[in-house]
């Protein structure tokens, strides 16, 4: 990341030739993106000993991880924000924004949402940078906390469509509830609706509910039961 960083800023091409090859790149002097590449270095060596720390835990704690996540996302944000910079002042074309309305449980009973933030960000740069799967399209998922609760994931999902128009389509929200109330309001907004999670079974009835589907293995009931007999057979004293 050093390395990639430096050449950022400063520029990386053969000694004493022209950019000839995919691996060159030209050094930025502009104002703006010095500043842009100063606010990611700064990011950087922020994260950078959080993120070696980490890896040399035994355990790694709750509050660990989360100060890992949110520098990170900090990051994150200033890559993208010096990658945007240089493709728009490299390419001929412009590239049409798709946006996503992507509510997950970051907090509340069950903050998966924010290992799923991480997953969710590393897929979206790709499919951007690559231009493969959906070439000429930027994707970009507006990602908000739903609380892990039906109520609140609803009402997060009524405030942004109505501020913006543009939502091609709804994604996330891993827990039973939020699924369970927002599946109406994607079926009303016209919206297709894909959840990383929400294992309960009743959501396989596409008769009542057509718009949703699932990324997530349907566990419910069954769990508790394939547990207990695994814990029989393996002759396992207890069950973390």
């Amino acid at each position: 990341v050093d390395e990639n960083l430096q050449a950022l800023m400063n520029g990386r091409t053969g000694s004493g030739r022209r950019l000839v090859t995919k691996n060159d790149i030209d050094i930025v002097s502009s104002a703006e993106g010095t500043e842009l590449l100063k606010l990611l270095e700064t990011a950087w060596h922020a994260q950078k000993p959080k993120l070696v720390e980490f890896f040399d835990m035994t355990t790694a704690s709750e509050a660990a991880l989360k100060s890992l996540i949110d520098a990170a996302d900090d990051t994150r944000t200033a890559a993208e924000n010096v990658m945007q910079y240089v493709s728009t002042t490299t390419r001929t074309t412009t590239l049409i924004e798709v946006h996503v309305l992507t509510p997950v449980p970051l907090t509340g009973k069950w903050a998966a949402g924010q290992t799923f933030r991480t997953a969710l960000r590393l897929a979206e740069s790709l499919i951007n940078q690559d231009q493969i799967i959906l070439p000429g399209y930027e994707l970009k998922h507006d990602i908000m906390d739903d609380e892990c609760d039906g109520g609140k994931g609803a009402d997060v999902v009524v405030s942004a469509s109505t501020a913006k128009d543009t939502y091609v389509a709804l994604a996330g929200m891993g827990c039973n509830d939020v699924c369970r109330q927002v599946s109406t309001l994607s079926a009303s907004l016209k919206l297709p609706f894909l959840s990383f999670y929400c294992p309960n079974p009743d959501f396989s009835n596409v008769a009542v509910y057509p718009q949703l589907a699932r990324l997530g293995t349907v566990l419910e009931p069954h769990l508790p039961q394939i547990m207990g007999e695994l814990k029989v057979r393996h002759a396992w004293s207890h069950i973390f």
